[in-house]
C-alpha cells in the first residue's frame, strides 16, 4: 500500500467519524418475526426385545411389547402364572410351584414383581412369571 493510498484512507475515515459528515446511518427496518408450526415425531421409546423363555402364546417371546408396563401407574394387575418352582431365601418373597396361577400387582424393581399368591402378598422374580 503507498503512502498516498494511505493518507487517503484517512482522510476518508476522519470524513466519516466527523459529526456532520455528509455520510448518514441507514434506517434500520423492524424484523418481521414469522412463527411456523413444526410437528415433530417423538422417536419411538419401545424396546423390543425377544425373550424365548416365555411360551409361543406371549407376546414378549416374538418380541411385542406389553401394552402397558408393569411399572406403569396405568397397570393395575393381571392374572400371572408360574413357569417354574421357585424357593424364597428371604420374609419378603413367596414360593412359587410351576404353573400355579398368581395375580401381578406391579414390578418393584427390575427382575422382581410383587405378586398375591392366595392371602399372601410378596415378591417373586419377574423370569419365573408369565402374565396371562
Amino acid at each position: 500500500m503507498s503512502l498516498t493510498t494511505v493518507i487517503a484512507f484517512a482522510l476518508l475515515l476522519k470524513k466519516i467519524t466527523r459529526k456532520g459528515s455528509s455520510i448518514t446511518k441507514k434506517k434500520e427496518q423492524p424484523v418481521k418475526i414469522v412463527e411456523e408450526s413444526i410437528k415433530v415425531e417423538e422417536p419411538s421409546t419401545d424396546v423390543i426385545v425377544r425373550d424365548f423363555a416365555y411360551s409361543k402364546d406371549s407376546p414378549l417371546y416374538s418380541g411385542q411389547p406389553l401394552p402397558i408396563g408393569l411399572s406403569s401407574p396405568d397397570f393395575n394387575g393381571r392374572e400371572g402364572r408360574a413357569l417354574f418352582d421357585f424357593l424364597p431365601e428371604t420374609e419378603y418373597e413367596l414360593e412359587l410351584r410351576a404353573d400355579q396361577i398368581i395375580w401381578v400387582q406391579y414390578r418393584h424393581s427390575p427382575g422382581w414383581i410383587i405378586v398375591d399368591i392366595g392371602d399372601q402378598t410378596g415378591l417373586v422374580p419377574e423370569s419365573y412369571v408369565e402374565l396371562i
